[in-house]
């Protein structure tokens, strides 16, 4: 199988699943649509806005935002490149802190009920993300 999908994407094929193929098969997979914000959605966010690729939302505060996320989260100040990013996208103050304010901008850019909260265990704004990111349309 590793064979087969190393051909497929055009890299080397020697059957072992290393940091080139890890790479492809993460660009290949499509992002699971499950209205649930960790780090494979923060990963295609950053890709998609053109950020370092990490999977981690950094310098984040705790707050009732951040604590529906499901990891990669690292506290702290500073905020993080890809919130900055979002926050432009969907016109929000760009401090790189993912909160209430921001979710309200983006559930707007989305066209999702507004009310600033990312639902658990699953939430509409991050499932039409999701759709979207995975259309390439975010």
């Amino acid at each position: 199988a590793v064979r087969e999908f190393q051909k497929d994407a055009g890299i080397t094929v020697d059957g072992l699943a290393g940091e080139v193929t890890y790479a492809k098969l993460l660009d290949a997979a499509d992002l699971k649509v499950d209205g649930k914000w960790g780090s494979a959605t923060t990963r295609a966010l950053q890709k998609s806005l053109g950020t370092p690729v990490d999977g981690i939302l950094s310098g984040q505060v705790h707050n009732d935002v951040t604590d529906a996320l499901y990891g990669g989260l690292r506290y702290g100040g500073g905020g993080s490149a890809v919130i900055r990013a979002l926050q432009k996208k969907v016109g929000s103050k760009a401090d790189g802190l993912l909160g209430p304010a921001t979710v309200r901008a983006l559930q707007r850019y989305l066209g999702t009920p507004v009310d600033g909260v990312i639902s658990r265990p699953t939430s509409a704004v991050v499932r039409q993300m999701q759709k979207q990111l995975n259309k390439g349309t975010f």
